[in-house]
């Protein structure tokens, strides 16, 4: 093979360009217009280990969700939880080493938030003897252990925390017979959120593997620790640095609600006091092929994939509600911060993606216009969506009255189901197979905020876009004819994206026009 055909093998600019993240755009673009990265604020400097003989901070988010919590007892900011289904030479006491070791190296599992002095404070306990609860359900019937196993750790991985008073982390083990049991991790949101759910599984049967087989554990020290990123945010986010960051999303969510409505034109009204509501969520797997062609349109348009996902769900929403302006909550992981990588602790925050469609008229231009969006909303994710809306229990109590949809995509190995530990494990542990396993969950239960959850999953190879909807909202078939508009929106960008996006052939046999 000659040199012009190792050149033609090599991927362009372009291509690593739209495989990288916004967050990661945005940095390479500031770079690429050799404009600061941070606009006029000074954000770069490194985070810091802190002395732990002082007061520790707590984070803009976690001082709102414990005022939250003080002020009214019943709130439950919910958990994470993770259940494994361990067949073969299980070893418990490697298991228990692993579960001393993960407190000792995340200072958030071994984290308290008492009240002191009528405010909410951060106590980091040090580490102590943890062992793990079993639950012996040998004596149960065959037929039926399996379902009661899974049974109690629902309830357990479903039973509120104490932040005063408790470790906010469980691990829990159910035995059904001599090379069968359950594991349960959960941890409560106010230390984790789910990339950090995914360190913690990650870290779980890294440790395992080591400790199972007589080795010390393979984990590099970490840097920081969540504490020490709430210092560093706390120092940052003042002065210039926050009037900067303030002034852009009062400039850009100027006539928005905090949290954007959207009504779609087949929704129902729902009455205020209706708290549980039947949720349902339905799919559409992208066709691999039509997954290859989307990918050499993002290359040559210049975008990421995410954009260009997003700029389809824009196309719909104008197409059913005849509007020009849109805000859209989006997840971000906050962790664009090189000492974050390895934390445990609660970073992901939303944004508002706020896209008008002024001058607008082709699917091209729209995904120009996606592109500068998401790119500055990204270079300004820094402001916490909760000090920038300082009442926010008031914001989502609000938002409870009216629909609003968030989009989100996570692509690469963390997007399967189950974390990418998991896939290999039981190769890498011989005598043990390892699977992930489902908890029965609660049909009915209430979203905050009500609307549309629109959440895009896949890898190099395959896409699927999944549409959470509440069934006394918004009908089921309404659901799956928007899913069907979106997969003509892709399959008609990719053959003209010039075209108008009055021109994409929408079936809408569900919206009265």
């Amino acid at each position: 093979m000659d040199e012009q055909d190792d050149d033609l093998k090599r991927p362009t600019l372009s291509s690593r360009l739209a495989k990288l993240s916004p967050a990661k755009q945005a940095l390479l673009e500031k770079r690429r217009q050799g404009k600061s990265l941070s606009l006029s604020r000074n954000i770069q400097a490194p985070i810091e280990r802190v002395a732990r003989d002082r007061e520790l901070p707590l984070s803009f988010l976690l001082e709102d969700l414990l005022e939250q919590v003080r002020s009214n007892p019943k709130v439950d900011v919910g958990s994470l939880s993770k259940c494994f289904r361990l067949t073969g030479a299980f070893n418990e006491a490697a298991m228990e080493m692993t579960v001393n070791e993960l407190a000792r190296r995340h200072e958030a599992l071994r984290t308290r938030f008492p009240l002191v002095d009528g405010r909410p404070a951060q106590i980091i306990d040090p580490p102590t003897k943890l062992s793990i609860p079993v639950t012996d359900l040998r004596d149960v019937p065959e037929a039926e252990h399996l379902e009661e196993a899974l049974r109690i750790l629902a309830e357990e991985a479903r039973r509120p925390y104490d932040p005063s008073e408790e470790r906010l982390w469980r691990v829990l083990l159910a035995q059904l017979d001599e090379n069968d049991h359950l594991l349960l991790l959960s941890v409560s949101h106010l230390i984790a959120d789910s990339t950090s759910m995914d360190l913690l599984v990650k870290d779980s049967w890294t440790l395992y593997r080591a400790f199972s087989t007589g080795r010390p554990s393979p984990l590099a020290e970490l840097p920081i620790q969540f504490a020490d990123y709430a210092y560093w945010q706390r120092e940052t986010l003042q002065g210039q640095v926050l009037e900067d960051l303030t002034s852009y999303w009062k400039r850009q969510l100027d006539g928005l609600k905090p949290v954007p409505e959207i009504r779609l034109p087949f929704e129902r009204p729902l009455p205020r006091e209706m708290s549980e509501r039947t949720v349902e969520t339905q799919h559409l797997k992208v066709p691999a092929a039509l997954l290859e062609s989307l990918k050499e349109l993002s290359q040559r348009e210049g975008v990421s994939l995410f954009m260009l996902l997003f700029a389809a769900l824009i196309t719909i929403l104008h197409r059913y509600t005849g509007k020009d302006d849109f805000g859209i909550l989006s997840p971000v992981a906050n962790r664009n911060r090189p000492e974050t990588k390895g934390v445990i602790g609660w970073f992901a925050d939303y944004i508002v993606l706020r896209v008008r469609l002024s001058g607008v008229e082709t699917f091209s231009e729209l995904l120009q216009r996606v592109r500068t969006v998401v790119l500055e909303a990204y270079d300004h994710q820094d402001l916490p969506f909760f000090k920038f809306h300082s009442n926010s229990s008031k914001v989502w109590d609000e938002a409870r009255t009216y629909s609003s949809i968030r989009f989100n995509m996570v692509m690469g190995a963390e997007s399967r189901e189950d974390n990418a530990p998991q896939s290999g494990a039981a190769a890498q542990m011989p005598g043990l197979a390892l699977a992930s396993i489902k908890l029965p969950q609660p049909r009915s239960k209430s979203l905050s905020p009500p609307g549309l959850e629109v959440f895009v999953r896949g890898n190099e190879k395959q896409l699927v876009v999944s549409i959470t909807h509440e069934l006394e909202r918004h009908e089921a078939a309404a659901i799956r004819e928007l899913l069907q508009n979106y997969l003509i929106v892709l399959e008609g960008a990719i053959v003209r994206p010039e075209q108008r996006l009055s021109e994409f052939p929408l079936v809408l046999k569900t919206v009265q026009q």
